[in-house]
């Protein structure tokens, strides 16, 4: 079973209670959170842009989170997700 850090961008709505959604299938998952950073979006009214840093998950959890995220109804579009190589 493959395992990376990742990072993951989100478009979701600036509103109480998303990030919790998305923490907690994260969570379910196993999938552990080295950084969050979260800034309003220029694009959409009432959307902010979420960017996590995973810790070393196994790649399978991290594609059942993604799927269970992209099913939420607070994400204006698919979860973006980009693989972090350690060049050490």
């Amino acid at each position: 079973h493959f395992e990376s850090a990742y990072y993951i961008k989100l478009l979701a709505a600036d509103k109480p209670g998303v990030m919790a959604d998305v923490a907690r299938i994260l969570a379910d998952q196993g999938v552990s959170l080295e950084a969050i950073r979260q800034r309003p979006s220029t694009d959409r009214d009432g959307a902010a842009t979420i960017v996590l840093l995973t810790h070393r998950v196994k790649e399978g959890a991290l594609d059942t989170a993604i799927e269970q995220m992209n099913a939420l109804e607070t994400l204006f579009e698919p979860v973006h997700r980009i693989r972090v190589e350690s060049l050490g």
